[in-house]
């Protein structure tokens, strides 16, 4: 069975993230990792090439021959090859690997449902495991769980594939996991749910998924694999959040795109603070914008398996939602001393 013994595992939807894995991008050195310091592919390795596993241990009740799958497949990597601040290339190459000669060592990236005894009866909808050689991402295997459908109920079982071929292959890229957008469904705010903040990104945990890539994926993306000239235009914050003495340690920041007539407001990139409650929000398009400060949202199953834990062990796990304003330049990075509930300290 290929990657069983990885040394990296990003499982999907009602799943957990890699131990060592990062927040919004992955890292198995840094907890939260800028785009710098971030695991990613090196130019030289696109196009990524994958073949997909054959096997009979397909989806019980789901008409999903060959060809079904196969098209499926090729519509979820389509979502990530044209975003067009990226340069990201990936082939889906018509052979095939069967099952028995697949080995995760045969240097061959695989998508399939998967055999693997951890699926059996479990809450697990898919997992994406990455290949090492010493420091060098060298592969990437998405393996899926054949009995998803009975994990979510009655929706269509083909939309909800190809939703989870997006999150995983946004793992393969090195992507991890994301919050929910605060506003409709978790925020105790005195105003109604507003559908502009709808659907929740693709790779958060929430269950108000699309089939398009959200700004914060599209956008967290193009930091690890830029089109020219992208990173010239967008400006970062770098902040520390706290009240008094205290910081607000594992917490989310929002960037909110204000509102004007005729537009509402929106969600834009976002990212976690670390254990010092700091963060560095990157890949900002110039102008105001409203940062959103906010407790992490899922309770459990987050972007990290301990996140909460650890949010609750450093005693900021319930501290009240606030916001700031923030102007961002393009080619810069707006460095603040200090937000607190009250607003920014100079």
């Amino acid at each position: 069975m290929k990657g069983l013994r990885v040394l990296s595992v990003a499982a999907l939807i009602l799943a957990m993230a890699g131990p060592a894995g990062g927040y919004r991008l992955r890292s198995r050195s840094v907890w939260i990792p800028s785009s710098a310091q971030a695991d990613h592919w090196q130019r030289s390795d696109f196009p990524l090439r994958f073949r997909m596993l054959e096997n009979d241990n397909v989806p019980v009740g789901v008409d999903l021959g060959h060809d079904r799958w196969t098209a499926i497949v090729e519509r979820s990597l389509v979502h990530w090859t044209e975003i067009p601040t990226a340069r990201i290339d990936i082939e889906l190459e018509e052979a095939t690997v069967h099952l028995p000669q697949a080995d995760q060592d045969d240097g061959i990236n695989t998508i399939g449902f998967s055999s693997h005894e951890d699926f059996v009866d479990s809450w697990f909808t898919a997992w994406a495991a990455w290949r090492w050689d010493g420091d060098r991402l060298v592969g990437c295997d998405i393996e899926v769980n054949p009995d998803f459908v009975k994990n979510w109920g009655p929706q269509d079982p083909y939309q909800l594939l190809e939703i989870v071929m997006i999150h995983e292959m946004g793992h393969c890229l090195g992507l991890a996991h994301t919050e929910p957008h605060p506003m409709p469904l978790w925020a105790d705010l005195p105003v109604r749910a507003d559908p502009s903040f709808l659907p929740d990104p693709i790779m958060s945990y929430s269950n108000s998924y699309g089939v398009e890539l959200s700004e914060d994926e599209t956008v967290a993306v193009s930091l690890l694999y830029p089109a020219p000239g992208f990173l010239g235009t967008r400006g970062s914050v770098r902040l520390a959040v706290g009240a008094g003495d205290k910081r607000f340690a594992f917490a989310y920041v929002q960037a909110v795109r204000p509102g004007e007539p005729g537009v509402p407001a929106g969600a834009g990139p976002g990212t976690f603070t670390d254990h010092a409650g700091n963060f560095h929000l990157e890949g900002l398009t110039p102008g105001h914008w409203i940062l959103w400060f906010h407790p992490i949202l899922v309770t459990r199953r987050n972007a990290h398996g301990r996140l909460l834990e650890m949010a609750d062990e450093s005693g900021t796990s319930g501290f009240p939602h606030f916001w700031t304003w923030v102007r961002v330049s393009p080619g810069r990075n707006v460095q603040l001393a200090g937000l607190g509930a009250r607003g920014i300290r100079p």
